[in-house]
C-alpha cells in the first residue's frame, strides 16, 4: 500500500455518522445531572454565559478538548503530505521560471541573423541564393535543436510534477474533509447530550422562553472546521 493511501485510510474514518449515545450515557445525562442540576436550580440564576451550568460547561469543555486532539492528529498524519505539497510548489515555481526563460532563449535563438543570408563562404560559391538562404536557416535550426529538446524535457518534468501534486491535493482535501465530519460528528454528539440534560433539568424545574437554557449557544464546530483548507494555499491557506 503506498504512503497516500495509508495516509488516506488512517484518517477517513466513518465518523460522519451520529456517534453511539449508549443507555447508560443517556441515562446518566437525563437522570443524574439533568435532574440534579434541576433540583439544585443550578442554571436559574446564571445569565451572560453561552452554557448556562457547570455540566454544560463540562461538556464544552470536552468537546473542545476532543476537536483539538482531531486537529493535532489531522496534523501529525497530513504533515508528510503538507511537506511534500510546499516541495512540489517550490519545484513547480522554478519549473515555470525555466520554462518562460527557455522560450525566449529558443525564439531569439531560432532567428537567422539576415547578415548570415549575405555570408558566402568559398566552399558554397556554386550555390544559388536560395540554396545558401535554405543552409543559414538549416544551420539555425540544428544549432536551436538542444535548447528546443532541454524545453520539451523541462515541460515533461512540469507536467509530471502537477500531476503528482495533484493527486498531493486530492488526499489532502479529503483528509481536511475527514476531519471536519469527525469534528461535526462530535459537536452533534455533545449537543444532543446537552439537549438530554436541558430536558430532563426543565422536566423538574420548568422555565419560560427567557430561562438561560432556552437561550444556551448550541455546540458548535470549531472556527477552524469552517475555514478553508489551511494546508492548501489555493484555498486560502497557509502551508
Amino acid at each position: 500500500m503506498s504512503t497516500h493511501t495509508t495516509h488516506y485510510t488512517a484518517m477517513n474514518k466513518p465518523l460522519s455518522r451520529p456517534i453511539p449515545y449508549p443507555f447508560l450515557l443517556r441515562m446518566r445525562d437525563a437522570w443524574f445531572i439533568g435532574r440534579r442540576d434541576a433540583q439544585k436550580k443550578l442554571a436559574h440564576e446564571i445569565v451572560g454565559d453561552s452554557q448556562p451550568s457547570a455540566s454544560l460547561r463540562g461538556l464544552a469543555a470536552e468537546l473542545s478538548t476532543l476537536c483539538e486532539w482531531e486537529l493535532l492528529e489531522a496534523v501529525r498524519i497530513a504533515g508528510p503530505l503538507i511537506d511534500e505539497h510546499r516541495e512540489h510548489l517550490r519545484v513547480i515555481a522554478s519549473l515555470r521560471r525555466r520554462i518562460a526563460a527557455g522560450a525566449a532563449e529558443i525564439e531569439a535563438a531560432s532567428a537567422t541573423d539576415p547578415a548570415a543570408y549575405d555570408r558566402v563562404p568559398q566552399s558554397e560559391a556554386h550555390l544559388s541564393p536560395a540554396q545558401r538562404r535554405e543552409r543559414r536557416d538549416r544551420e539555425t535550426a540544428r544549432a536551436a535543436a538542444p535548447l528546443i529538446g532541454r524545453h520539451k524535457a523541462t515541460l515533461s518534468e512540469l507536467s509530471a510534477r502537477e500531476l503528482e501534486d495533484a493527486e498531493l491535493v486530492g488526499h489532502l482535501t479529503t483528509l481536511f474533509e475527514a476531519l471536519q465530519a469527525r469534528v461535526a460528528s462530535l459537536a452533534n454528539h455533545y449537543e444532543r447530550r446537552a439537549a438530554n440534560q436541558i430536558r430532563a433539568y426543565l422536566r423538574r424545574a420548568p422555565g419560560d422562553a427567557d430561562h438561560p437554557l432556552n437561550q444556551r449557544t448550541a455546540f458548535a464546530v470549531p472556527a477552524w472546521a469552517s475555514a478553508p483548507n489551511p494546508w492548501l494555499p489555493a484555498e486560502g491557506g497557509a502551508l
